[in-house]
C-alpha cells in the first residue's frame, strides 16, 4: 500500500475480514520518502504489528543508498525491505544488503531477471533464479508469472543448485543487459540540466524492451515530466554502472510516439 496512517488501519480491518484471513504476513510501504519512515505512517505500521494483525512490517526501495541508515537505526519500525537484487548488484548495493541482513532485516529481492534482457529460451531465467536462491542473505525468491507453463519452469529452476555453467550464462547476459539496466544507486539525480528524471525514464525503457510490457511503459511516463531529450550537445549524465544514459532516453521518447 501506499502511506499508511491512521486511516489505513480501518482498511487493514475491512481487508482482514472480508478475507476471513486472520493476519497478514507482511505489510509493506510502497516506496516511502525518508520522513515517512517515522511518526504516523511508522507509527500505525507498528500497532498493526502490535495487535497481531500484521506479523511483519516492510517496505519496497527504489533507493537503498538512502534507505538503509534509517532501516538499520535503533528503533526502526521495518522488518523486511523489498529490493532490487539480482546478478548486476554494483558493489555499494551488495554492502548496502549486507548491512540490513546483519541488522536482522529480512531481504526480498525485485527485478530478479536484471530487466529481463533477451532472456527468452537461453536457459539466463534459470540461472538468475539460482544465483538468488545461492545467496544466504535472500529470505525469498519471488518471481512473476503469467502460466502454469512459467511456474513450472521456475520450481524446475530450484531442482538444482547455481553452478559454473550458470556463472557463464550470467557472464554473458550481464554483457548485453548491463548498459540498459538501472541499479537505482541514485548516482544520476539532478545530474540533467533539464531536470529529467534520468532513472525513472531508463526504468520506462526497461518495461518496454525487457519486460516486453510497453502499456506500462508508457503509463509510467505520463506520471514523469515532458520528456523533451535531445537537445544537449552532449549529455553530462554520468552513470557509475555504465548504463548508456543518451541511448536509454532516447528509447524511452521513442515510446511516446
Amino acid at each position: 500500500m501506499t502511506l499508511p496512517g491512521a486511516a489505513a488501519i480501518p482498511a487493514l480491518d475491512q481487508l482482514l475480514s472480508a478475507t476471513g484471513v486472520g493476519h497478514i504476513d507482511i505489510w509493506y510501504l510502497i516506496t516511502p520518502q525518508p520522513e515517512h519512515l517515522k511518526g504516523p505512517p511508522a507509527e500505525a505500521l507498528q500497532a498493526a504489528r502490535q495487535a497481531g494483525k500484521v506479523r511483519f512490517t516492510g517496505i519496497t526501495t527504489h533507493r537503498l543508498a538512502t534507505d538503509v541508515g534509517l532501516l538499520t537505526a535503533p528503533g526502526a519500525a521495518i522488518d523486511v525491505v523489498k529490493l532490487t537484487c539480482n546478478f548486476l548488484a554494483p558493489p555499494e548495493a551488495v554492502a548496502a544488503v549486507d548491512k540490513l541482513y546483519a541488522a536482522g532485516l529480512g531481504i526480498t529481492p525485485m527485478k530478479s531477471m536484471a530487466g529481463a534482457f533477451k532472456m527468452a529460451g537461453a536457459g539466463v531465467p534459470a540461472a538468475a533464479i539460482r544465483w538468488l536462491a545461492a545467496d544466504p542473505r535472500v529470505h525469498c525468491v519471488p518471481v512473476a508469472v503469467e502460466t502454469v507453463q512459467q511456474l513450472e519452469q521456475d520450481a524446475r529452476a530450484l531442482s538444482r543448485p547455481f553452478s559454473d555453467a550458470d556463472r557463464e550464462l550470467l557472464k554473458s547476459q550481464r554483457a548485453y543487459a548491463s548498459p540498459r539496466f538501472c541499479r537505482m544507486c541514485g548516482a544520476c539525480d539532478g545530474q540533467c540540466p533539464e531536470g529529467l528524471p534520468v532513472s525513472d525514464l531508463v526504468r520506462c525503457a526497461m518495461y518496454a524492451e525487457g519486460y516486453g510490457d510497453l502499456r506500462r511503459a508508457r503509463q509510467e511516463l505520463k506520471t514523469l515530466p515532458p520528456l523533451t531529450c535531445g537537445d544537449c550537445p552532449r549529455c553530462v549524465v554520468q552513470c557509475p554502472n555504465k548504463v548508456a544514459i543518451p541511448d536509454r532516453l532516447r528509447y524511452a521518447q521513442r515510446l511516446l510516439v
